[in-house]
Protein backbone atom coordinates (compact mmCIF):
# COMPACT_ATOMS: atom_id res chain seq x y z
CA UNK A 1 0.00 0.00 0.00
CA UNK A 2 1.33 3.39 -1.82
CA UNK A 3 1.55 6.04 1.85
CA UNK A 4 0.02 8.74 1.61
CA UNK A 5 1.50 12.32 3.61
CA UNK A 6 -1.66 14.79 4.20
CA UNK A 7 -0.62 18.56 4.93
CA UNK A 8 -2.94 21.38 6.30
CA UNK A 9 -1.45 24.77 6.05
CA UNK A 10 -3.52 26.14 8.88
CA UNK A 11 -3.56 30.12 9.92
CA UNK A 12 -6.38 31.34 12.49
CA UNK A 13 -9.00 29.08 11.31
CA UNK A 14 -10.13 27.89 14.66
CA UNK A 15 -14.09 27.63 13.58
CA UNK A 16 -13.14 25.10 11.14
CA UNK A 17 -10.03 23.71 12.15
CA UNK A 18 -11.33 20.47 13.95
CA UNK A 19 -13.58 19.31 10.98
CA UNK A 20 -11.24 19.62 8.35
CA UNK A 21 -8.37 17.52 10.86
CA UNK A 22 -10.76 14.93 11.57
CA UNK A 23 -12.21 14.64 8.50
CA UNK A 24 -8.59 13.38 7.38
CA UNK A 25 -8.02 11.10 10.24
CA UNK A 26 -11.19 9.71 9.64
CA UNK A 27 -10.20 8.32 6.67
CA UNK A 28 -9.90 4.37 6.64
CA UNK A 29 -7.03 4.20 4.94
CA UNK A 30 -3.97 2.99 6.69
CA UNK A 31 -0.67 4.36 5.78
CA UNK A 32 -1.62 8.07 6.60
CA UNK A 33 0.36 10.78 7.53
CA UNK A 34 -0.71 14.05 8.48
CA UNK A 35 1.09 17.17 9.24
CA UNK A 36 -0.16 20.46 10.51
CA UNK A 37 1.56 23.31 9.37
CA UNK A 38 0.48 25.97 12.43
CA UNK A 39 1.38 29.41 10.26
CA UNK A 40 1.79 32.06 13.29
CA UNK A 41 -1.82 31.64 13.94
CA UNK A 42 -3.10 34.28 16.57
CA UNK A 43 -5.93 32.27 17.35
CA UNK A 44 -6.29 28.83 19.34
CA UNK A 45 -5.24 26.86 16.26
CA UNK A 46 -1.71 26.15 17.24
CA UNK A 47 -3.32 24.70 20.38
CA UNK A 48 -6.05 22.83 18.44
CA UNK A 49 -3.30 21.23 16.43
CA UNK A 50 -1.15 19.94 19.17
CA UNK A 51 -3.98 18.48 20.73
CA UNK A 52 -4.66 16.31 17.79
CA UNK A 53 -1.17 14.86 18.33
CA UNK A 54 -1.44 14.11 21.38
CA UNK A 55 -4.38 11.71 21.03
CA UNK A 56 -3.14 10.50 17.60
CA UNK A 57 0.26 9.51 16.69
CA UNK A 58 -0.03 10.14 12.91
CA UNK A 59 -0.11 13.41 13.39
CA UNK A 60 2.92 15.94 13.40
CA UNK A 61 2.71 19.43 14.61
CA UNK A 62 5.30 21.96 13.18
CA UNK A 63 4.73 25.56 14.47
CA UNK A 64 6.30 28.57 12.83
CA UNK A 65 6.46 32.55 12.79
CA UNK A 66 4.32 33.48 9.80
CA UNK A 67 5.72 32.55 6.29
CA UNK A 68 2.95 32.27 3.92
CA UNK A 69 0.99 29.23 2.25
CA UNK A 70 3.18 27.96 -0.23
CA UNK A 71 6.15 27.94 2.32
CA UNK A 72 4.06 25.86 5.00
CA UNK A 73 3.11 23.69 2.34
CA UNK A 74 7.22 23.00 1.38
CA UNK A 75 7.48 22.74 4.74
CA UNK A 76 4.99 20.03 5.43
CA UNK A 77 5.88 18.28 2.10
CA UNK A 78 9.29 17.94 3.11
CA UNK A 79 8.33 16.93 6.60
CA UNK A 80 5.77 14.01 5.45
CA UNK A 81 8.54 10.99 4.56
CA UNK A 82 5.43 9.08 2.42
CA UNK A 83 5.16 8.00 -1.56
CA UNK A 84 2.55 10.65 -1.87
CA UNK A 85 1.59 14.57 -0.98
CA UNK A 86 -1.48 15.81 -0.93
CA UNK A 87 -2.83 18.92 1.02
CA UNK A 88 -6.42 19.78 2.54
CA UNK A 89 -7.04 23.82 3.71
CA UNK A 90 -7.95 24.22 7.17
CA UNK A 91 -11.32 25.11 6.71
CA UNK A 92 -12.15 22.75 3.99
CA UNK A 93 -12.81 18.66 4.36
CA UNK A 94 -12.98 15.66 2.41
CA UNK A 95 -15.22 13.25 2.01
CA UNK A 96 -15.40 9.21 3.72
CA UNK A 97 -13.45 7.40 2.22
CA UNK A 98 -11.76 9.64 -0.07
CA UNK A 99 -8.02 7.81 -0.12
CA UNK A 100 -9.37 4.33 -0.46
CA UNK A 101 -11.55 4.77 -3.31
CA UNK A 102 -8.04 6.10 -5.40
CA UNK A 103 -6.44 2.73 -4.01
CA UNK A 104 -6.18 0.88 -7.33
CA UNK A 105 -4.43 4.22 -9.21
CA UNK A 106 -2.41 4.38 -6.58
CA UNK A 107 -1.50 1.16 -6.72
CA UNK A 108 -0.78 1.82 -10.47
CA UNK A 109 1.64 4.34 -9.61
CA UNK A 110 0.11 7.60 -11.41
CA UNK A 111 1.88 10.61 -11.15
CA UNK A 112 -0.97 12.61 -10.04
CA UNK A 113 -4.49 11.40 -9.47
CA UNK A 114 -7.18 14.11 -9.09
CA UNK A 115 -10.56 14.08 -8.00
CA UNK A 116 -13.76 16.30 -7.88
CA UNK A 117 -14.85 19.47 -6.03
CA UNK A 118 -17.66 20.39 -3.95
CA UNK A 119 -18.26 24.13 -3.62
CA UNK A 120 -19.98 24.45 -0.17
CA UNK A 121 -21.97 27.34 0.47
CA UNK A 122 -24.22 26.06 3.10
CA UNK A 123 -25.80 22.87 4.14
CA UNK A 124 -28.84 24.12 1.60
CA UNK A 125 -26.81 25.10 -1.50
CA UNK A 126 -23.32 23.13 -2.71
CA UNK A 127 -22.09 23.39 -6.56
CA UNK A 128 -20.56 19.95 -7.95
CA UNK A 129 -17.33 21.70 -9.94
CA UNK A 130 -16.62 18.50 -12.29
CA UNK A 131 -14.33 19.91 -15.28
CA UNK A 132 -14.76 19.09 -18.78
CA UNK A 133 -12.32 15.91 -19.19
CA UNK A 134 -13.68 12.81 -18.29
CA UNK A 135 -12.54 10.25 -15.96
CA UNK A 136 -9.59 8.20 -16.95
CA UNK A 137 -5.86 7.58 -17.53
CA UNK A 138 -3.70 9.82 -18.84
CA UNK A 139 -0.30 8.48 -19.94
CA UNK A 140 2.35 9.11 -22.69
CA UNK A 141 0.76 10.98 -26.01
CA UNK A 142 -2.82 10.70 -24.45
CA UNK A 143 -1.63 12.94 -21.79
CA UNK A 144 0.02 15.32 -23.48
CA UNK A 145 -3.07 15.39 -26.02
CA UNK A 146 -5.79 15.70 -23.45
CA UNK A 147 -4.02 17.47 -20.64
CA UNK A 148 -0.78 19.43 -21.14
CA UNK A 149 -2.19 20.78 -24.62
CA UNK A 150 -5.21 22.88 -22.53
CA UNK A 151 -4.50 22.40 -18.93
CA UNK A 152 -3.26 26.20 -18.03
CA UNK A 153 -6.24 28.01 -20.36
CA UNK A 154 -8.57 26.11 -22.81
CA UNK A 155 -10.31 28.27 -25.15
CA UNK A 156 -13.49 26.15 -25.81
CA UNK A 157 -14.44 26.95 -21.94
CA UNK A 158 -12.74 30.32 -21.21
CA UNK A 159 -11.20 28.54 -18.84
CA UNK A 160 -8.40 26.53 -17.57
CA UNK A 161 -8.71 22.88 -18.48
CA UNK A 162 -7.21 21.59 -15.29
CA UNK A 163 -9.03 23.18 -11.89
CA UNK A 164 -5.54 24.51 -10.63
CA UNK A 165 -5.97 23.62 -6.81
CA UNK A 166 -3.45 21.54 -5.23
CA UNK A 167 -6.42 19.83 -3.01
CA UNK A 168 -8.14 17.93 -4.95
CA UNK A 169 -4.48 15.87 -6.33
CA UNK A 170 -2.83 13.17 -4.81
CA UNK A 171 1.23 14.00 -6.04
CA UNK A 172 4.22 11.41 -6.32
CA UNK A 173 6.11 13.32 -3.36
CA UNK A 174 9.50 13.38 -5.63
CA UNK A 175 7.60 14.75 -8.06
CA UNK A 176 6.25 17.36 -6.56
CA UNK A 177 8.53 18.41 -3.77
CA UNK A 178 10.55 19.94 -6.00
CA UNK A 179 8.38 22.29 -7.68
CA UNK A 180 6.84 23.57 -4.32
CA UNK A 181 10.92 24.01 -3.38
CA UNK A 182 11.00 26.41 -6.48
CA UNK A 183 7.36 28.56 -5.60
CA UNK A 184 8.09 29.21 -2.64
CA UNK A 185 11.12 31.87 -3.95
CA UNK A 186 8.43 33.53 -5.34
CA UNK A 187 6.42 36.55 -3.71
CA UNK A 188 3.01 35.89 -5.04
CA UNK A 189 -0.42 35.70 -2.77
CA UNK A 190 -2.91 35.31 -5.82
CA UNK A 191 -1.79 31.95 -7.76
CA UNK A 192 -0.05 30.37 -4.79
CA UNK A 193 -1.45 26.81 -6.42
CA UNK A 194 -1.01 27.88 -9.91
CA UNK A 195 2.71 28.10 -9.36
CA UNK A 196 3.14 24.40 -7.90
CA UNK A 197 0.15 22.81 -10.03
CA UNK A 198 0.66 23.62 -13.72
CA UNK A 199 4.73 23.32 -13.48
CA UNK A 200 4.26 20.14 -11.45
CA UNK A 201 1.61 18.25 -14.51
CA UNK A 202 4.87 19.60 -17.09
CA UNK A 203 7.05 17.38 -15.66
CA UNK A 204 4.69 14.51 -14.92
CA UNK A 205 4.13 11.44 -17.23
CA UNK A 206 0.70 10.13 -16.22
CA UNK A 207 -2.37 11.78 -14.96
CA UNK A 208 -5.72 10.22 -13.58
CA UNK A 209 -8.94 11.52 -13.26
CA UNK A 210 -11.31 9.68 -10.73
CA UNK A 211 -15.25 10.55 -11.16
CA UNK A 212 -15.32 11.45 -7.52
CA UNK A 213 -16.49 14.46 -5.68
CA UNK A 214 -14.90 14.32 -2.49
CA UNK A 215 -13.02 17.81 -1.59
CA UNK A 216 -15.55 20.09 0.36
CA UNK A 217 -14.56 23.37 -0.33
CA UNK A 218 -15.52 25.87 1.62
CA UNK A 219 -16.57 29.48 -0.62
CA UNK A 220 -16.30 32.92 0.66
CA UNK A 221 -18.95 34.72 2.02
CA UNK A 222 -21.12 36.20 -1.17
CA UNK A 223 -19.64 39.71 -1.78
CA UNK A 224 -16.28 39.16 0.60
CA UNK A 225 -13.47 40.45 -1.91
CA UNK A 226 -10.01 38.12 -1.34
CA UNK A 227 -7.02 40.60 -0.29
CA UNK A 228 -5.28 39.59 -2.84
CA UNK A 229 -7.31 41.81 -5.29
CA UNK A 230 -6.65 44.50 -2.94
CA UNK A 231 -3.22 44.38 -2.71
CA UNK A 232 -1.45 47.67 -4.72
CA UNK A 233 1.18 45.03 -5.84
CA UNK A 234 -1.12 42.42 -7.40
CA UNK A 235 -0.19 43.41 -10.69
CA UNK A 236 3.63 43.71 -10.22
CA UNK A 237 3.15 40.03 -8.01
CA UNK A 238 0.80 38.65 -11.18
CA UNK A 239 3.79 39.61 -13.64
CA UNK A 240 6.27 37.74 -11.28
CA UNK A 241 4.12 34.55 -11.61
CA UNK A 242 3.84 34.84 -15.50
CA UNK A 243 7.73 35.42 -15.81
CA UNK A 244 8.20 32.22 -12.89
CA UNK A 245 5.71 29.91 -14.95
CA UNK A 246 6.97 30.67 -18.21
CA UNK A 247 10.77 30.02 -17.45
CA UNK A 248 8.99 26.55 -15.65
CA UNK A 249 7.91 25.90 -19.14
CA UNK A 250 11.08 26.30 -20.77
CA UNK A 251 9.42 28.94 -23.01
CA UNK A 252 7.91 26.49 -25.12
CA UNK A 253 5.49 28.09 -27.54
CA UNK A 254 2.22 26.01 -26.83
CA UNK A 255 2.45 26.50 -23.19
CA UNK A 256 3.42 30.40 -23.18
CA UNK A 257 0.27 30.85 -25.19
CA UNK A 258 -1.99 29.42 -22.54
CA UNK A 259 -0.45 31.30 -19.95
CA UNK A 260 -0.92 34.47 -21.97
CA UNK A 261 -4.38 33.63 -21.68
CA UNK A 262 -5.00 32.98 -18.30
CA UNK A 263 -2.37 35.59 -17.92
CA UNK A 264 -4.95 38.46 -19.38
CA UNK A 265 -7.79 36.97 -17.48
CA UNK A 266 -6.19 37.37 -14.25
CA UNK A 267 -5.05 41.03 -14.87
CA UNK A 268 -9.32 41.33 -15.27
CA UNK A 269 -10.01 39.86 -11.72
CA UNK A 270 -8.32 42.80 -10.34
CA UNK A 271 -11.43 44.80 -11.08
CA UNK A 272 -13.29 43.00 -8.68
CA UNK A 273 -11.94 45.78 -6.19
CA UNK A 274 -14.56 48.03 -7.48
CA UNK A 275 -17.11 45.30 -8.02
CA UNK A 276 -16.73 44.52 -11.44
CA UNK A 277 -17.18 41.27 -12.49
CA UNK A 278 -17.50 40.74 -15.76
CA UNK A 279 -14.84 42.87 -17.59
CA UNK A 280 -14.11 41.76 -20.75
CA UNK A 281 -10.60 42.13 -22.43
CA UNK A 282 -11.36 41.82 -26.41
CA UNK A 283 -8.15 41.47 -27.63
CA UNK A 284 -4.83 39.90 -25.81
CA UNK A 285 -1.38 41.26 -25.86
CA UNK A 286 1.59 38.81 -27.03
CA UNK A 287 3.27 39.27 -23.48
CA UNK A 288 4.53 35.65 -24.22
CA UNK A 289 6.85 37.26 -26.37
CA UNK A 290 7.39 40.41 -25.14
CA UNK A 291 10.15 40.51 -23.06
CA UNK A 292 9.66 42.72 -19.64
CA UNK A 293 10.75 46.28 -19.20
CA UNK A 294 11.34 46.25 -22.80
CA UNK A 295 10.86 49.64 -24.70
CA UNK A 296 8.24 48.43 -27.39
CA UNK A 297 6.39 50.95 -29.97
CA UNK A 298 3.13 50.03 -30.50
CA UNK A 299 1.35 49.63 -34.30
CA UNK A 300 -1.93 50.27 -34.21
CA UNK A 301 -4.62 52.36 -32.52
CA UNK A 302 -7.95 51.04 -33.67
CA UNK A 303 -9.76 48.42 -31.28
CA UNK A 304 -6.64 46.09 -30.62
CA UNK A 305 -4.18 48.46 -30.15
CA UNK A 306 -6.15 50.28 -27.66
CA UNK A 307 -6.77 46.81 -26.06
CA UNK A 308 -2.99 46.32 -25.99
CA UNK A 309 -2.34 49.85 -24.67
CA UNK A 310 -4.92 48.90 -22.09
CA UNK A 311 -3.83 45.99 -20.83
CA UNK A 312 0.17 46.70 -21.23
CA UNK A 313 0.09 50.27 -19.40
CA UNK A 314 -2.38 48.90 -16.24
CA UNK A 315 0.12 46.23 -15.67
CA UNK A 316 3.34 48.20 -16.01
CA UNK A 317 4.72 45.36 -18.34
CA UNK A 318 6.84 47.36 -20.63
CA UNK A 319 7.39 51.05 -21.91
CA UNK A 320 5.67 52.33 -24.14
CA UNK A 321 7.71 54.49 -26.10
CA UNK A 322 5.21 55.85 -28.76
CA UNK A 323 2.22 54.72 -29.90
CA UNK A 324 1.58 55.01 -33.78
CA UNK A 325 -0.92 55.11 -35.93
CA UNK A 326 -1.16 56.15 -39.58
CA UNK A 327 -4.64 57.87 -39.94
CA UNK A 328 -5.13 58.90 -36.08
CA UNK A 329 -3.20 61.33 -34.18
CA UNK A 330 -5.12 61.01 -30.76
CA UNK A 331 -6.23 57.81 -28.78
CA UNK A 332 -7.23 57.31 -25.06
CA UNK A 333 -5.97 61.33 -24.62
CA UNK A 334 -2.48 59.92 -26.03
CA UNK A 335 -1.07 61.66 -29.00
CA UNK A 336 0.07 59.05 -31.75
CA UNK A 337 3.15 59.31 -33.71
CA UNK A 338 3.65 58.85 -37.46
CA UNK A 339 5.45 56.03 -39.03
CA UNK A 340 9.25 58.18 -38.88
CA UNK A 341 9.00 58.03 -35.26
CA UNK A 342 11.17 54.99 -35.98
CA UNK A 343 14.13 56.38 -36.93
CA UNK A 344 13.75 59.38 -34.44
CA UNK A 345 12.99 57.13 -31.00
CA UNK A 346 14.97 54.70 -29.34
CA UNK A 347 13.10 51.18 -28.91
CA UNK A 348 13.55 47.52 -28.53
CA UNK A 349 10.72 46.03 -29.92
CA UNK A 350 8.14 46.89 -32.52
CA UNK A 351 4.39 45.42 -30.98
CA UNK A 352 1.61 45.28 -34.45
CA UNK A 353 -1.46 45.69 -32.67
CA UNK A 354 -3.57 44.33 -35.89
CA UNK A 355 -5.71 41.97 -37.14
CA UNK A 356 -4.88 41.24 -40.52
CA UNK A 357 -1.73 39.37 -41.12
CA UNK A 358 -1.93 41.19 -44.87
CA UNK A 359 -1.65 44.94 -43.36
CA UNK A 360 0.80 43.61 -41.09
CA UNK A 361 2.99 42.11 -43.87
CA UNK A 362 2.46 45.33 -45.49
CA UNK A 363 3.28 48.10 -43.10
CA UNK A 364 6.51 45.20 -42.11
CA UNK A 365 7.69 45.35 -45.52
CA UNK A 366 7.16 49.14 -45.70
CA UNK A 367 8.94 50.51 -42.48
CA UNK A 368 11.60 47.56 -42.70
CA UNK A 369 12.37 49.32 -45.98
CA UNK A 370 12.03 52.84 -45.61
CA UNK A 371 12.98 53.08 -41.90
CA UNK A 372 15.52 50.74 -41.42
CA UNK A 373 13.83 48.85 -38.60
CA UNK A 374 14.72 44.52 -38.11
CA UNK A 375 12.39 42.98 -38.86
CA UNK A 376 13.52 40.42 -35.94
CA UNK A 377 12.19 43.30 -33.30
CA UNK A 378 8.85 43.14 -34.91
CA UNK A 379 5.77 41.02 -32.74
CA UNK A 380 2.52 40.12 -34.04
CA UNK A 381 0.95 37.06 -32.63
CA UNK A 382 -3.27 37.48 -32.75
CA UNK A 383 -5.44 35.94 -30.62
CA UNK A 384 -9.41 36.19 -30.64
CA UNK A 385 -10.99 37.95 -27.64
CA UNK A 386 -11.71 35.14 -25.08
CA UNK A 387 -14.70 36.98 -22.72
Amino acid sequence: MKSIGVVIPIYNTEKYLAKCVESVLNQNYEALQVVLVDDGSSDDSGEICDDFARRDSRVKVIHQVNKGKIESRYIGAANAKTDYITFVDSDDWIAENTYNSLLELLDQGIDIISYKIIRYINDCYQIKSGGKIREGIFQGEKYKEFICSTMIWDDEINSCGIDPSLCNKLFKRDIILPQLDKARKICISYGDDVAVVYPTLYKADSYAIADQYKYYHRRRIEGEIPEYFLDNSYYKKLVDLYEYLRERFDNQVDYVRQLDMFFAYSATLRLRKYGVENHVVQYMAPFGRIPQASKIILCGAGKVGQSYYKQITELDYCEIVAWVDNVKTQCAGVSLSKYNIFTEMAFDYVVMALKSKETVDEITKMICKEYNVNPNKIIWEFHEHFG
